[in-house]
């Protein structure tokens, strides 16, 4: 699993890679460039469903990403836990659920 090794505005550094956008992050420590955009909604989650315990969504800096209602709802119905916190918050809350041994995706949005 990737863990993250830092974040800061407008780039994070997953597994000693740098990235400067947004990314999402499979179960499986696979990294992929997320579209800019201030909302998580059903699509953006889908792709990181399979093989996980829980998804932690980082908000951006300043927490300005809002979560769309159907995220809990669908996240709930398929027993995954669902962490959201704004992005450095949500980057010890993943790297926390790695050390705890549980299979962990995120989506984190790295500007305002």
């Amino acid at each position: 699993m990737a863990r993250i090794d830092s974040v800061d505005f407008g780039e994070i550094v997953v597994a000693g890679k740098s990235y400067y956008s947004d990314v999402s992050i499979d179960s499986k420590g696979r990294v992929e460039h997320r579209t800019k955009s201030h909302v998580v909604g059903a699509d953006d989650i889908m792709p990181v469903l399979k093989d996980v315990d829980c998804i932690v969504i980082g908000t951006g800096m300043e927490g300005s990403v809002e979560v769309e209602d159907e995220v809990p709802e669908i996240l709930e119905n398929k027993g995954i836990k669902l962490f959201v916190e704004e992005t450095r918050n949500a980057v010890d809350v993943f790297n926390g659920l790695i050390a705890d041994k549980k299979r962990v995706a995120g989506i984190f949005h790295v500007t305002s």
